[in-house]
């Protein structure tokens, strides 16, 4: 196992020709303060950008007004054009979303939405109407505390579900009535403050009409985090939640579609077989017991089907762990440990082609993990 320190923020390119690699393959690593682009077994590191401020005229709003520059880099996603090249597209928790000119080499500023202009914690792409995107506002990694390192939690919390049907020239939402447990449909959902922290969005490849959202509450007078799934049969138009953790804040999602496999985390892991209707609480499969963990990092599918490689911020031993699991999450072997980052700085990135090629935070810097046959 070795390491290396990268800076703070901003999106980085290694560009030293990797040892062993006939052709450089992209890997990104992103945590709350650091978006870095890593190729291969590379360790020199250049900066990619944006360098601009963001300008949002006309907004009365003092944080938003104020906002100066990505500040954050919350996740990045490769959208697909009908001539099949790629869009590369930059999340930020408070500063929009930046879209990568090929031609002009700089970083766009996309606007449409006030909420979308404030944040963004997750973007995804109809699979087959590539014009048709979906955008979960806010930040990922919202703290929900007054107190927390992060803006307050009335400034940072999710807005809702969005749909473009122009490839994010225009906006609508937010979208979908939203069930309560009893039946009812929630008419303030999504009403600011939400008091809820949306992640990630699934869309299922093969059957659209089918989604899923994470998100977590926390509950300020009993000091209790709460963790739901929602899911959609109806593409956005009705959510249902089909998963309630008390255990604690859900904010991983991941689907595994050769497997069939959608899996959900937070301090504990959950797999469901069927998109969501019914799910299993993963609690005798070698994994530390959810009362000492405060985050887990997912990746699934990378390599094979059925494996699942898991990153946990574990508390109790002051320390993040890598598991891996090659029999869809029934059992989990150690894989390695570094030192302990805070639960809302975690990234976990295993490389395309090689599994064995593993890259995680541990406190402020990035750990290679490079497994063989005998070590």
């Amino acid at each position: 196992m070795s390491s290396t320190g990268v800076p703070r923020s901003g999106i980085f390119e290694s560009f030293r020709q990797p040892v062993g690699v006939s052709r450089c393959l992209t890997v990104v690593l992103i945590t709350l303060h650091l978006l870095l682009e890593l190729r291969a077994q590379a360790q020199d590191w250049r900066a990619l950008g944006p360098s601009t401020f963001p300008e949002f005229p006309g907004k009365s709003d003092f944080f938003l007004k104020n906002a100066r520059g990505i500040g954050r880099a919350g996740a990045v996603r490769f959208l697909k054009q009908a001539d099949g090249a790629l869009i590369r597209i930059l999340l930020t928790p408070y500063g929009g979303m930046w879209k990568w000119n090929q031609e002009m080499l700089i970083w766009e500023v996309i606007t449409g939405s006030d909420l979308l202009e404030g944040g963004v914690a997750d973007l995804q792409q109809h699979p087959k109407n590539l014009s048709k995107w979906y955008a979960v506002a806010g930040d990922a990694d919202c703290i929900l505390d007054h107190n927390g390192p992060a803006l307050w939690a009335e400034h940072c919390v999710s807005g809702g579900l969005f749909r473009s049907e122009d490839a994010g020239r225009s906006w609508e939402g937010p979208i979908g009535n939203w069930i309560r447990p009893d039946g009812s449909v929630d008419t303030n959902f999504w009403t600011a403050p939400s008091g809820k922290v949306a992640r990630r969005l699934i869309i299922d490849p093969k059957r659209p009409a089918r989604m899923c959202l994470v998100l977590h509450t926390y509950d300020y007078s009993e000091r209790r985090y709460t963790g739901y799934v929602y899911r959609s049969l109806d593409a956005g138009a009705n959510w249902y939640p089909v998963l309630q953790d008390t255990l604690g804040r859900l904010k991983e999602l991941e689907y595994d579609q050769r497997a069939g496999v959608l899996y959900a985390a937070g301090s504990a892991l959950y797999r469901s077989l069927d998109f969501g209707s019914h799910w299993t609480l993963l609690d005798h499969s070698g994994l530390p017991a959810a009362k000492t963990v405060s985050r887990m990092e997912l990746s699934v599918g990378v390599g094979r089907s059925g494996m699942v490689d898991l990153l946990v911020v574990n508390d109790s031993l002051r320390t993040n762990q890598i598991f891996r699991s090659l029999d869809k999450g029934c059992s989990f072997s150690l894989l390695g440990n570094g030192a302990a980052s805070p639960p809302w700085r975690t990234a976990l990135a295993v490389h395309p082609e090689d599994p064995e090629l593993i890259f995680f935070s541990a406190g402020n810097r990035v750990i290679r993990l490079v497994r063989s046959a005998t070590t």
